[in-house]
């Protein structure tokens, strides 16, 4: 009997989507573990769907960086490792310095105010503990100020790093890690008074925080019930 019923869904691409959002909530509660393994067979059951479909699902979690696909074993929640994460961070130190350094010689106070009506959004779902929300908005101010630099190709490189530091942190940032909005604000402020040096110095320095912030575990993969974790029901109870 399958327990996630998708109203409305029609299209293979809808069905698609809806199993990776319900996948990624998951995770985002705390659900599905890393390394939980993502069985073709029961989520196509859960959900009612072939598997072709739960296949493509499955390729697109793995492409955003929330699942991988090992041959003869099928798929899995990632577990990105320290390296993983150094390796995203570092990249993001280069390509965010260079792109704060144009937005605080260019930006105006439109920028400024979007900026700052942005920030309001992730106090307010840090505010209500509301992880899946928080983690997607700290992620997005990022992209924000990526989008004023006006250089199209790094914000586009940044999406990408964004996304995964976003299952990183999901995975292995603890909950009471909320230091981000303070210097979301710093950071805004800086800009305002076009204070690029400033700016650069405190984008490396928050990035390289929120890396050592990280607590990784090399726990073994725990055997889980994606009936239960991906009920709905459990959604609720945890809420």
């Amino acid at each position: 009997m399958a327990v996630v019923n998708m109203p409305g869904v029609g299209s293979g691409e809808n069905r698609r989507e809806a199993i990776v959002a319900a996948v990624w909530d998951a995770i985002c509660d705390g659900r599905l573990p890393p390394g939980a393994k993502l069985g073709e067979d029961e989520l196509a059951r859960i959900f009612e769907v072939s598997r072709t479909i739960v296949r493509d699902a499955l390729k697109e979690l793995a492409f955003r960086g929330i699942a991988e696909i090992l041959p003869q074993r099928g798929a899995f929640v990632a577990r990105p490792t320290v390296k993983d994460a150094d390796d995203v961070y570092a990249a993001r130190r280069v390509i965010e310095a260079a792109i704060i350094e144009d937005v605080a010689k260019n930006c105006t106070a439109n920028d400024i105010r979007a900026l700052r009506a942005h920030i309001e959004l992730q106090a307010a779902a840090r505010k209500r503990r509301d992880k899946r929300e928080f983690v997607h908005l700290s992620g997005d101010f990022h992209l924000q100020i990526a989008r004023l630099g006006g250089n199209r190709m790094l914000a586009e490189l940044l999406e990408g790093l964004v996304a995964r530091a976003a299952i990183i942190t999901t995975l292995y940032l603890p909950d009471g890690h909320s230091c981000v909005v303070d210097e979301h604000t710093r950071m805004v402020d800086l800009l305002a008074a076009g204070k690029a040096k400033e700016c650069i110095a405190l984008m490396k320095a928050h990035l390289q925080t929120n890396m050592h912030a990280h607590h990784f575990v090399e726990e073994a993969p725990q055997r889980v019930d994606l009936t239960a974790a991906l009920s709905p029901k459990s959604a609720k109870t945890r809420a």
